[in-house]
């Protein structure tokens, strides 16, 4: 199952960046991809947040630890758009 999922979502984020790269595909297209694209990852950034949140009470460690996750993806993902931005540039 894990190996089935690990397809299906890398077809798709590694699909939907090819679309978003590609100049020959419409913009009503490219731009539509783009924005579901950003709303799965701040979907995913925002439920490790709430659940960082969320275990606050319960267990400060637990909870630190996935605010340090959430930190993370969002410093890697700004890293990622800069690097593709400045790609695309030059």
């Amino acid at each position: 199952m894990e190996y089935v999922l690990e397809f299906i979502f890398d077809l798709l984020f590694e699909g939907g960046e090819e679309i978003c790269r590609n100049r020959k595909i419409s913009k009503w297209i490219r731009y539509p991809v783009f924005g579901l694209m950003v709303l799965v990852f701040a979907a995913i950034v925002g439920f490790l947040l709430v659940l960082g949140w969320a275990l606050w009470k319960e267990s400060i460690l637990a909870s630190l630890l996935l605010f340090a996750v959430a930190v993370a993806a969002i410093i890697g993902i700004a890293l990622k758009v800069r690097r593709e931005y400045l790609k695309y540039r030059s």
